[in-house]
C-alpha cells in the first residue's frame, strides 16, 4: 500500500471542494485529515494515477502531492499517530 500526503491551501481552496476531489478519487483507499488542508491517502496505485484522480477533480488553488514515508514526526495526537503507522509501511 502506498500513502501520500495531500496538502493545499486553505486560502484559496474550499474545504468542502478539496474534501470531495480527494475522497472521491477512486484510488484512495482510505484517507486521513487531522490538519486543516492536509491529507494522507492510501492506495494500491502509483502516484501518477493519483496526481491524475485528484487534479482532474481539483477545484483550483494550490495542490501539492508527495509519498509519504515512515520517516516522519511532528505534533499530532496519539490517534493520529496510531492510523499513519498502521498504514504508511515504506
Amino acid at each position: 500500500m502506498n500513502a501520500y500526503v495531500v496538502s493545499f491551501d486553505t486560502e484559496q481552496t474550499s474545504l468542502y471542494s478539496a474534501h470531495n476531489a480527494i475522497t472521491s478519487s477512486p484510488s484512495v483507499s482510505d484517507w486521513w485529515h487531522f490538519l486543516s488542508g492536509t491529507y494522507i491517502i492510501t492506495s494500491n496505485k502509483p502516484q501518477g494515477v493519483i496526481d491524475k484522480e485528484i487534479k482532474a477533480r481539483w477545484p483550483g488553488g494550490g495542490l501539492l502531492i508527495m509519498r509519504a514515508t515512515k520517516n516522519s514526526s511532528g505534533l499530532l495526537p496519539r490517534e493520529a499517530w496510531d492510523w499513519i503507522n498502521a498504514r504508511i509501511t515504506a
